[in-house]
């Protein structure tokens, strides 16, 4: 799937949870560069229409010890929610927009976690001292992969999920009956998430990116 002008829903002066639909339509090089550019803190409204930028987070503020301020949140943080959210749609217990409205491409996860294992590898490979494009994008991009949801963290969501929609009366277990697809895409975000907090962790310890963090406290 490739986002289009055909089949994009958000465009200029539209403020609305299409945004999720579209993103999720993006192939891996469409999505590579929407990062690339988020990521770094610039924009290109030639690319994307306004929607997909400074509406959903502000690519001015980042960084500080503990708690960075920044309201509303990085694109890091946007950007892996939405990678989260959608394992919520598929699970049935999170609905984008109204009841029997499209939901965002499930393969989206799939392609998030592959460009942001490419930017992983990219900063890796970065020699001499980074360039300030090059520290915020490492920067963002560490802080992505802190986002994801493990597949415990899901489940944790997905029992108060249904614990709510129960009225929370109900105090037996609540039995993890995900569909095959989520199941499986669970457990290969997993193993993916695994490697990519041990390559986030190398970035952090060489500190030749400043002070990285795969966790912000400031949500």
């Amino acid at each position: 799937m490739s986002l289009t002008p055909q089949n994009m829903e958000s465009r200029k002066g539209l403020f609305s949870h299409t945004i999720f639909r579209d993103i999720a339509r993006m192939d891996e090089e469409q999505l590579s560069k929407y990062m690339r550019i988020a990521f770094i803190g610039k924009q290109d409204v030639k690319f994307l229409p306004e929607p997909f930028w400074d509406y959903w987070f502000d690519m001015g503020k980042h960084g500080g010890p503990g708690m960075d301020g920044r309201t509303p949140p990085s694109p890091a943080y946007f950007l892996s929610n939405v990678h989260n959210m959608i394992a919520g749609t598929k699970a049935g217990v999170f609905t984008v927009g109204n009841k029997g409205d499209e939901q965002p491409n499930f393969a989206f996860r799939e392609t998030y976690r592959a460009v942001l294992a490419g930017l992983l590898d990219e900063c890796q490979t970065i020699t001499g001292e980074p360039t300030d494009e090059q520290k915020r994008l490492a920067s963002y991009t560490v802080e992505a992969v802190g986002k994801i949801q493990t597949s415990e963290e899901f489940g944790r969501y997905f029992e108060e999920m249904v614990h709510q929609s129960r009225g929370g009366k109900e105090s037996a277990p609540i039995a993890h009956n995900y569909p095959a697809e989520l199941s499986e895409d669970l457990t290969a975000s997993d193993e993916q998430h695994t490697r990519m907090i041990e390559s986030s962790q190398q970035l952090i310890d060489s500190g030749r990116f400043g002070p990285l963090q795969l966790h912000y406290n400031a949500y």
